[in-house]
């Protein structure tokens, strides 16, 4: 059960992280912090189609880590809206 949940969250974790980057992307005005952005999507993309995260050492750290990677790009996000 527990394992079933890690892996719910971590594939919820990476998705919203996958977004956000999308979203930042898209209000980038700069090319160069543009492409970062588009390239973290691309990578967080590929890592849900790999199922590398369906792996419990790999679910772990994502699911302590993600959170407060969200918050920051959250914050960003909302500094690229003002």
């Amino acid at each position: 059960m527990e394992y079933l949940s890690l892996k719910k969250k971590a594939k919820s974790y990476i998705r919203m992280v996958m977004y956000l980057y999308s979203n930042l992307a898209f209000n980038e005005e700069n090319p160069e912090q543009k492409e970062k952005y588009d390239n973290e999507s691309n990578r967080h993309s590929k890592l849900l189609k790999s199922m590398k995260w369906m792996n419990m050492e790999m679910a772990k750290p994502i699911v302590a880590e993600y959170p407060e990677l969200i918050r920051q790009l959250r914050e960003k996000e909302k500094r690229s809206d003002a």
